[in-house]
């Protein structure tokens, strides 16, 4: 079969090769670079979470005036008061988190409670990042971030601080164990 002179002129011409070529490159290489973009900002995101818990953790465990108000239930921003107010108040993009607080008690050392202040804050991925949202990637995932930190000895045991709330609960929800 021949080809017309019109086609094989077409087909010898190369005057639109690099257009061609740009054009294939262009396309995975703004994926490329949409990708870094997007990573850059889910990991500063994640790491202004991991302060804002560790932060709101080391308030909760020295200061006596900061407690948990939720005692272990989720508080979604802008929150209350207590410590997830605090929390919420150190987010930049606090609409969208979530922040957990609460206190835990370690079995040991036997002699004495020991108790620690545990802060989760969590925020959905799809909110965050704009192409992962757009292609579907991150449905259902949640971002987490959470700190634990050592209460002062003192601060829960009603002997030392009169001012201990009598209503305080433990993450799991039982009644802390002051020995």
């Amino acid at each position: 079969m021949k080809l017309s002179k019109a086609t094989q002129r077409f087909a010898r011409r190369s005057d639109g090769i690099a257009s061609l070529e740009f054009v294939l490159i262009l396309f995975p290489f703004m994926i490329f670079l949409f990708g870094m973009i997007e990573f850059g900002l889910i990991f500063y995101h994640f790491n202004q979470m991991e302060n804002v818990a560790r932060e709101t953790a080391r308030e909760i465990a020295v200061d006596d005036d900061v407690n948990p108000a939720s005692n272990g239930a989720e508080v979604i921003c802008p929150g209350s008061g207590g410590a997830e107010g605090l929390a919420c108040q150190l987010l930049s993009n606090a609409a969208r988190d979530k922040v957990t607080a609460c206190y835990e008690q370690r079995d040991f050392p036997p002699d004495r409670p020991v108790f620690d202040a545990v802060v989760s804050v969590s925020t959905p991925m799809d909110q965050i990042g704009i192409v992962i949202s757009v292609m579907g990637l991150a449905q259902d995932r949640t971002l987490t971030a959470t700190a634990t930190m050592r209460v002062e000895p003192g601060k829960l045991n009603p002997d030392e601080n009169p001012d201990l709330d009598p209503a305080l609960k433990l993450c799991d929800g039982s009644d802390p164990d002051y020995g």
